[in-house]
């Protein structure tokens, strides 16, 4: 069965859309760090990434889940922070979670999803997502989860 997405997106060319920066995360901490944002739908990657990269960050994107976890395997230690998507085909964004985590169990991970019954935040966080964002997100509120996170995970690489 074809899902219907329904996506609305005010975008201005050479403009981050009137979004904020916040001082959560130095932008000279911001060009390097790396994340890996996965969604099945090539739109929404190519958006993100485009949007997330205006923002000073280096993108990996992919549109497939299996693809999006060989490109970790290949490179464990070239990722800051994972984004990725709920339902996707052949491996679900929980169990692509699952299988990054065994192999960097540090590693922060959003999880992007529109049905809030099908994961509570809770179940959630025990198996090791850090943040789930719930669909129809805006841009703000996805960078802020993003420096949030990552300025939690810089402060705990310098008390340890």
């Amino acid at each position: 069965m074809k899902e219907r997405v329904r996506l609305r997106v005010k975008l201005s060319l050479g403009h981050t859309g009137g979004i904020t920066i916040t001082d959560l995360v130095k932008p000279d901490q911001k060009n390097t760090i790396c994340i890996l944002l996965v969604d099945d739908q090539r739109f929404i990657v190519d958006t993100g990434k485009k949007i997330l990269e205006s923002l000073g960050y280096k993108v990996v994107g992919q549109t497939s889940s299996v693809d999006a976890l060989s490109a970790f395997v290949a490179q464990p230690s070239k990722f800051d922070l994972v984004v990725t998507d709920l339902t996707m085909p052949k491996m679900t964004g929980v169990d692509l979670s699952q299988a990054i985590r065994k192999i960097r169990p540090d590693i922060p991970i959003i999880l992007c999803t529109g049905y809030s019954e099908e994961l509570h935040p809770q179940k959630a966080q025990r198996l090791g997502i850090k943040k789930m964002i719930m669909k129809p997100f805006t841009i703000k509120e996805l960078t802020h989860v993003i420096e949030a996170l990552l300025k939690e995970d810089l402060e705990n690489s310098t008390t340890h």
